[in-house]
């Protein structure tokens, strides 16, 4: 089998079982128990065959080797393996590689790395990677590798947008809210968010609004978009519901309603597929 053919077999199959593994029921455990055998057998094959292709591996190849490695597909898991095969990936000019380069060097427990992480996202995000341009974003708000900056952390959001990463327009408003003050322009970088259909900024354009004491106070939007919250996302409810509850007891954006307060706390605690936080 060619190295490409094999190389999207990999991934494919990775994929199928990502979809399928929780269609599966655990009872009976027999059934469930053959699926993932199966699975193992089919990744453990492809991934021998990769490793015994004959000459020079490709940077695709280097690739998806790097991918056994690093989580176990297939294969033994190794971070130092992984490592090396992303890195001949990456060296090759594999741009995703250089990325998981970067990812796997920015890991807590090896500082003495985060440095050569940055140079890796860098060098991806030249060649136009959006997702280098996320963690970079990441890197200079939360300092790691780099000196703790949130504008150049905005920059590198804003670039990761340009880039066609919509969903960065909700990192840009964290920014502009939680570390430079301005909650004017994270008021507007959530509301494009949330055109573009990115459903947590709901919740942030929520408590945007709920803040006293900023130019954006406004009860009546916060509330609007509580109910926004628990009509199209799972996630924050019980924030949601929390806050509901307040407004309706102090009648802050909305009608001063006991009763209903009281039905926004029986949501919360009594109401069957209430998600869990």
């Amino acid at each position: 089998m060619p190295p490409e053919v094999l190389a999207a077999a990999y991934w494919s199959t990775l994929m199928r079982f990502r979809e399928e593994r929780y269609l599966i029921p655990v009872e009976p455990y027999e059934r469930y128990k053959k699926y993932h055998e199966d699975y193992k057998l089919r990744i453990s094959s492809i991934v021998d065959r990769l490793l015994n292709i004959p000459g020079e591996p490709n940077s695709e190849i280097c690739f998806c080797l790097g991918d056994a490695y690093q989580a176990g597909n297939g294969i033994k898991k190794s971070r130092e393996t992984a490592q090396r095969w992303f890195t001949r990936a990456a060296k090759a000019g594999h741009i995703k590689a250089m990325v998981r380069c970067g990812s796997m060097a920015l890991h807590p427990d090896y500082p003495e790395e985060h440095k050569a992480a940055i140079k890796w996202y860098r060098k991806a995000a030249k060649l136009g990677s959006s997702s280098a341009m996320v963690f970079l974003g990441f890197a200079y708000r939360e300092g790691n590798g780099v000196t703790h900056d949130a504008r150049k952390s905005v920059r590198w959001f804003l670039k990761a947008v340009e880039a066609g990463d919509t969903h960065s327009m909700v990192h840009v408003g964290r920014i502009y809210a939680g570390y430079l003050d301005s909650h004017t322009e994270a008021l507007r970088w959530f509301h494009h968010a949330a055109d573009a259909g990115h459903k947590d900024s709901f919740v942030e354009l929520a408590i945007l609004y709920d803040q006293r004491g900023t130019p954006v106070y406004n009860p009546k939007e916060a509330v609007r978009w509580y109910k926004i919250v628990l009509e199209r996302y799972t996630g924050n409810r019980t924030r949601a519901l929390l806050a509901l509850s307040q407004h309706c007891r102090t009648g802050s954006g909305t009608e001063k309603d006991l009763k209903m307060a009281h039905d926004w706390l029986r949501k919360l605690f009594f109401e069957p597929h209430c998600p869990s936080e």
